[in-house]
């Protein structure tokens, strides 16, 4: 009768026993238990070839006289299970049936005992045959392993024979992709196969290491049939007895390995989209012609092009007819300039020229000619386009004769262009007395739009994952300048700290969010309202006056606003913090610390303040689905801050998986693109009543 004992634990070894004499077969089966197999027995030839097809063991124990299907028949018919032999097959046979043995190798077994047994010698002679098998089997890997990483890195192994020239290869073909090129047998065999201006090189290194034992190491290319391709050539000359007439080396075909070196450098310079150089590229060539023309006393022109509202562009037509009408624009740059000249695109709808001319009169009028030719419009399917561009110039060795300089000028010079709607504005002498203009013009826009309250809000939704419903939002600050180019937060939002316009401001986003979340009540949706507080705001010594005058005016329960700081904040004075948040507790407001992670603060001191809310920073969690030490904090913040009672937020989510994955770590809610993108305060009613879970419907 066949036994089926429980899977064996790591490690352990699967014995499988065929013997007709159920005294013997239990006998064998409680020895090798005793050592520690995992012992299955089997009665016959039939069951042993049905429990070798469920189960492979590591080792079977045959007995050659068995009634039906004899050990010779049951030995075959388990190699041809076992072609490659890794399990060993021990035939078990009379003590002077020397026929029986030489039929057992005949049948592939691997080895073979005599009866009666000598127990001692049994185990070993198992033990033996096992080892053997891994061994075998390691072996057989290894060979298999090493031919495929040969094959992957296009590798062959060859000797070359000082005593008659012969060569010796470790395949039959050199690994030249796509094509088959026979091994040469000797050294005019390979000189052969080289191209022809290589052959030199190949037979001045084969000479120096036949008569002086220098080592080879060269590329070259081969000739027919192979032509194009390129192959690596290293080897040494042996140092011991005979290996001293010998070199021994490999042969790599790097064709592919060169084409994408030289693809990368060439992405590393140029844009993928116009073909034109990159910010880097445009720095190099214009030391080279800054060189040229201090040579040849002449002058040369920067100019640092942006193409204005190419966002609002982009977001009407779509994103293939912006990227048509930046390769347009591109070649309108070079067809309107004199030659030679750099043209390059330094950033999304940003590119710089740089030219030589005579003198900067004739500098800046080719310059007016290309102005004009760019604001001729462009024809579309759609219709004709127009586009505008705000340029900075500046020209060595008027306003710099150095590469880097004389870009920073350029780039300022356009920046304040951009800001005071001027086609194009010339450098000042200084870098630094043109960011200072730029700088000034910024902050003078920015204290007009507080003033006018040209500011507005976006909202971010933020779903709970459990119930998949919308539960709060964060309010984001937004400026649009007088041109209509939406201004980064990164850029306006510390000059507003630095003036100190941001205690005003957020006021009123504070005055803004109330009503938002009055508004939404009154629609039936009574969400959480979050906000950021600022360093400067957090230092006021009127922060929570403002904020309880503002709540009491607004009518809103101060348990609906959650106020947000970041972690570095937090831990700057930690006693105010403990005090202005315990204060503000106290009035029913909730807290919440965000940007979590990125600080260098300890999670445990950190949880002593009076918070409710841990937001995860997006860089744990873009990463958290291949990242195990991104899982692993966000697992431990979570599981602390479940502890003690808080809320867990994380940021950033943009796909299904991390979604699932966040929840699977316990995270209460997300806030990310997969749930909403930042949207216009006045859009968030619509986007409600249309929001449907991530996974279940669109949004």
């Amino acid at each position: 009768m066949l036994h089926s004992p429980a899977q064996a634990p790591p490690g352990q070894f699967r014995v499988l026993v065929v013997d007709d004499d159920p005294m013997l077969r239990e006998m064998l089966a409680d020895i090798l238990g005793q050592q520690g197999y995992d012992v299955r027995v089997a009665a016959s030839g039939e069951e042993a070839i049905d429990a070798f097809t469920l189960v492979p063991p590591d080792l079977v124990l045959l007995d050659v006289m068995m009634p039906g299907l004899d050990g010779f028949a049951t030995c075959a018919r388990l190699r041809a299970l076992d072609p490659l032999e890794d399990v060993p097959i021990i035939m078990v046979t009379g003590a002077d049936d020397m026929a029986a043995i030489d039929r057992a190798f005949d049948v592939r077994a691997t080895d073979f005992l005599t009866k009666p047994f000598r127990w001692k010698l049994l185990l070993q002679r198992v033990r033996y045959a096992l080892r053997g098998g891994t061994l075998r089997r390691e072996v057989r890997q290894g060979r298999q392993r090493d031919a495929t990483a040969l094959r992957i890195a296009r590798l062959v192994f060859w000797e070359w024979h000082f005593g008659d020239d012969a060569l010796t290869w470790s395949d039959a073909a050199l690994p030249i992709d796509g094509l088959e090129v026979p091994v040469p047998d000797d050294v005019a065999g390979l000189l052969a196969l080289a191209h022809a201006d290589d052959r030199p090189r190949l037979l001045a290194a084969l000479s120096r290491a036949r008569l002086a034992g220098e080592p080879i190491e060269l590329e070259l290319r081969l000739g027919e049939p192979a032509a194009d391709r390129i192959v690596r050539v290293v080897g040494e000359i042996g140092t011991e007895g005979r290996d001293r007439a010998i070199v021994a080396g490999a042969l790599q075909d790097i064709t592919e390995l060169r084409k994408s070196e030289q693809l990368a450098a060439h992405l590393a310079l140029h844009d993928d989209l116009t073909g034109l150089g990159n910010r880097r590229w445009f720095l190099g060539g214009l030391r080279d012609v800054l060189a040229e023309a201090t040579a040849a006393d002449e002058t040369v022109l920067v100019a640092w092009l942006d193409i204005t509202r190419f966002q609002r562009i982009n977001d009407a037509l779509g994103t293939p007819v912006a990227d048509a009408l930046l390769r347009r624009f591109a070649r309108r740059l070079q067809s309107h300039l004199p030659a030679p000249t750099l043209v390059a695109r330094t950033g999304g709808d940003e590119f710089a020229v740089a030219y030589r001319a005579a003198d900067a009169e004739r500098a800046r009028t080719q310059l007016d000619t290309l102005l004009d030719a760019l604001g001729e419009p462009i024809a579309l399917a759609s219709g004709e386009t127009v586009l505008q561009v705000a340029a900075g110039v500046a020209w060595a060795p008027h306003h710099a004769d150095a590469a880097d300089a004389l870009m920073a000028l350029a780039e300022e010079a356009q920046k304040a262009a951009r800001t005071q709607g001027a086609p194009a504005l010339v450098a000042s002498r200084g870098d630094g007395a043109m960011r200072g203009i730029s700088e000034y013009s910024l902050e003078r826009a920015l204290r007009m739009a507080v003033h006018e309250r040209r500011l507005t809000l976006a909202v971010q939704p933020q779903m709970e994952l459990h119930t998949g419903r919308i539960v709060g939002v964060e309010c984001l600050l937004r400026w649009t300048g007088e041109d209509g180019v939406a201004v980064p937060p990164t850029v306006f939002v510390p000059i507003l700290e630095e003036t100190g316009l941001i205690v005003d401001v957020g006021a009123w986003v504070l005055e803004e969010a109330c009503a938002l979340q009055r508004a939404w009540v009154g629609l039936g949706h009574d969400l959480r309202v979050g906000l950021n507080v600022s360093p400067r705001q957090f230092v006021d010594p009127q922060l929570l006056a403002r904020f309880a005058a503002i709540l009491a005016g607004s009518g809103v329960a101060a348990g609906r606003i959650e106020l947000e700081l970041t972690e570095t904040l937090a831990m700057q004075q930690p006693e105010h913090t403990e005090r202005v948040l315990a204060t503000l507790r106290e009035m029913g407001a909730l807290v919440a610390v965000d940007d979590f992670g990125v600080g260098h603060s300890s999670l445990a001191y950190l949880l002593r303040f009076p918070i409710d809310t841990l937001k995860l920073d997006r860089s744990f969690v873009s990463r958290i689905t291949t990242n195990r030490a991104n899982q692993a904090i966000v697992r431990a913040a979570t599981a602390m801050a479940q502890s003690v009672g808080l809320t867990t937020i994380a940021e950033g989510v943009e796909t299904l998986r991390e979604a699932d994955f966040l929840d699977a770590l316990g995270v209460h809610e997300i806030q990310g693109w997969l749930v909403g993108r930042p949207m216009p305060a006045a859009d968030f009613p619509v986007f409600l009543t249309r929001f449907t879970r991530p996974g279940l419907g669109t949004t």
